[in-house]
């Protein structure tokens, strides 16, 4: 199923099997606007608008140049630690057994973090743990 910002109107594919009946949160990759979507199977017959919620964090213009290549960084090294153990990924429930189960690809994807994000961002908030819950971790109990 296809599904567009209500900010910018940027369109992607979102796989529906994986999550039906669900309502998700959503983070759009053009403008980092956040909105909640629920799919239910109405959503098969006709297109719906999107639940939307205000963003909990700043937005994006508040934001530094390095915040914001630190968050696509963060983004991008878990975005493909999901694709590349998506199986695996489907048969884990808990989030402590996606953790224990990709603890190595974790521990090699924030040392990379580490070597590509400036030196000068604070410790906290941690982008990178912030990807890792948004992304890889948002369906697991």
């Amino acid at each position: 199923m296809i599904i567009q910002c209500p900010q910018c109107n940027k369109k992607a594919l979102l796989n529906e099997e994986l999550y039906r009946d669900k309502i998700l949160k959503i983070r759009c990759r053009g403008c980092q606007h956040i909105w909640m979507w629920e799919l239910t199977e109405k959503h098969k017959e006709e297109p719906a608008a999107p639940v939307v919620k205000p963003p909990e964090a700043k937005p994006p213009e508040h934001l530094t140049a390095e915040v914001l290549e630190a968050q696509k960084i963060a983004r991008l090294i878990i975005s493909e630690i999901k694709l590349y153990n998506q199986d695996l990924l489907h048969k884990l429930k808990r989030k402590s057994e996606v953790i224990e189960k990709l603890k190595e690809d974790l521990t090699l994807g924030k040392q990379h973090y580490k070597q590509r994000v400036s030196q000068k961002l604070p410790p906290l908030p941690d982008y990178f743990d912030d990807a890792l819950h948004t992304i890889l971790l948002s369906d697991k109990e």
